[in-house]
């Protein structure tokens, strides 16, 4: 934990929104869901939580455009995400979004993104490592 601290204080602060989409509408992860201790331990914000939702909860396409964030987080196998797949195709959240323009995306594997196991903490691990990787111009989507 506390080499996690370290990189996030020096990388500063990150707002990420965990989200999660199987076709039929998008769903984030607030406050009290294990992606949120997974967040905090990476040092990124979490941005639904923010907004004061509380565990699993809808989360529609008009409230992505409305949400200011740096990065997505959402789950997947061997960093592929039906999730990450349906944002993409969005063209009208392509345009808007600067994270899914830039392709900001970080996929966890399935197990990390819903974890209550030691698992967290390598899913806060891989989180830090793809936003530092795209600081450091070195790629920056987990998995891809």
């Amino acid at each position: 934990r506390s080499a996690l601290a370290a990189r996030a204080a020096a990388r500063g602060p990150v707002r990420v929104l965990p989200n999660s989409n199987g076709g039929a509408g998008g769903w984030t992860m607030g406050a009290d869901t294990t992606v949120v201790l997974a967040l905090e331990l990476a040092g990124c914000v979490n941005v639904a939580a923010e907004r004061g939702v509380l565990g699993p909860a809808p989360f529609a396409d008009e409230e992505l455009l409305g949400s200011a964030f740096d990065w997505i987080v959402v789950g997947g196998e061997d960093g592929v995400s039906p999730s990450a797949e349906i944002l993409r195709g969005k063209r009208h959240l392509r345009e808007s979004v600067a994270a899914l323009r830039a392709d900001r995306i970080v996929v966890l594997s399935e197990a990390q993104y819903s974890s209550g196991s030691f698992t967290i903490l390598d899913a806060a691990e891989a989180i830090a490592d793809a936003i530092e990787a795209r600081a450091e111009g070195t790629g920056g989507t987990a998995g891809r």
